[in-house]
């Protein structure tokens, strides 16, 4: 269904949903006011095509009454996207690099913002597990509100982003589509001779023809032989040899919502390990799966994982989590970790990047990864290349 305001991805009644929910958490937290300053939750409350995440943002939002953001000064057109839409009105704050008009800055703002709301002495939820909420922000904040009682309001929404709804899955599954079809061009690009970076054309030609594919700063990861090992990098102009094994983990996005895929090629015939770990890798990797339903802790999803790989005598090899909660973000940053002993439920309408690997540091690497939903009757795949070890010549 089209937004009734072509300019924000969902319909009105979506954002709405989300405050209401915001602020029934607020009562629960005993919260007057919210000051949202991370970017991506911004995004989630109000629709904001947000900028650089190194600058800074803030929604004021209160149990009842008007929405305020307070925003970079050049950010000025995307605020005016939502302007009266999901929020009430706007303030702008600007640093020396970008006006000599005396522009107090974010945090300066944002006391007096509330000052003049007369929020000053009330109970205040601020975002102390956020990037962008630094020692010396909080101390320019307590310095203009100091009749304030400041709690730590980091999950008022985050916890609300780990189960999404039928809109946001939608954008996941498209993005799954586009993931699985720039994988599989890049599957398809692998032969001795080429070039990492031939291989990341081809990777992204083919999401670049899907009209509703976009960018957002997360890169495909392309990487062969030693340098498969190398975490979160990608491609460097290697020229691929017999015997490699080529590494590619691809992200897609659409409407800013992610979805990941990884698979594996070997150039010519793999090694007799490489084949075995290969094996192992896609067992322990259905595993997890097939153990995600609601009810199932995170541990133990890592568990049925990682007892997979360890019986197979690899366990030294396997040194990440057996995977984490996607959506607005390629790793949702304070989300679920599939990691031992974490007791936190699954939930149906999470959605997670399940993604087991055996790294030989200084040899190479062999992973498996996809996009999992987590429903009530159990999990749903939604990349959809088939599980194997791909060999090309």
């Amino acid at each position: 269904m089209r937004p009734q305001n072509e300019l924000l991805v969902f319909e009105l009644s979506e954002y709405k949903t989300r405050l209401e929910k915001v602020r029934e958490n607020m009562r629960r937290d005993g919260i007057d006011v919210a000051l949202i300053t991370d970017r991506v939750d911004n995004t989630y409350l109000t629709g904001h095509p947000y900028g650089p995440p190194e600058r800074g943002t803030c929604t004021i939002i209160p149990l009842d009454g008007n929405i305020t953001m307070i925003e970079r000064l050049i950010e000025k057109g995307n605020v005016e996207l939502i302007l009266g839409k999901t929020i009430d009105r706007t303030f702008f704050w600007a640093d020396a690099a970008e006006t000599d008009a005396p522009f107090p800055s974010l945090y300066q703002m944002i006391g007096q913002v509330v000052n003049d709301q007369g929020f000053g002495n009330k109970r205040i939820g601020v975002q102390m597990g956020s990037n962008l909420f630094t020692v010396a922000s909080f101390e320019i904040l307590k310095k203009a509100l100091p009749k304030a009682t400041f709690v730590d309001a980091s999950s008022l929404v985050e916890n609300l982003r780990l189960i999404k709804s039928s809109m946001e899955i939608e954008r996941i599954r498209r993005a799954a589509r586009i993931a699985s079809k720039g994988l599989a061009a890049g599957i398809d690009a692998v032969k001795e001779g080429v070039s990492e970076n031939n291989i990341a054309a081809a990777v992204l030609s083919a999401m670049l023809e899907c009209p509703d594919y976009e960018f957002v700063r997360q890169a495909p990861h392309i990487t062969s032989g030693p340098r498969a090992t190398l975490s979160h990098t990608t491609w460097s102009g290697r020229i691929l040899r017999k015997g490699d094994i080529v590494y590619l983990e691809v992200p897609a996005n659409v409407n800013r919502y992610t979805a990941i895929t990884m698979r594996c090629v070997s150039v010519g015939p793999p090694s007799e390990k490489i084949e075995k770990v290969a094996e192992v890798v896609i067992k322990a990797q259905k595993a997890a799966i097939d153990a995600m339903k609601p009810g199932v802790t995170a541990g133990d999803v890592d568990e049925a994982c990682r007892s997979v790989i360890e019986k197979a005598g690899y366990g030294e090899y396997f040194r990440n989590r057996t995977g984490y909660t996607t959506g607005l973000e390629w790793v949702q940053t304070h989300g679920i970790n599939l990691v031992s002993g974490n007791p936190v439920k699954l939930k149906a309408g999470m959605t997670f990047h399940v993604i087991p690997i055996c790294m030989f540091l200084g040899e190479s690497a062999v992973g498996m990864s996809d996009t999992v939903l987590v429903t009530e009757e159990g999990a749903e795949v939604l990349t959809g290349l088939g599980r194997k070890l791909y060999i090309k010549s």
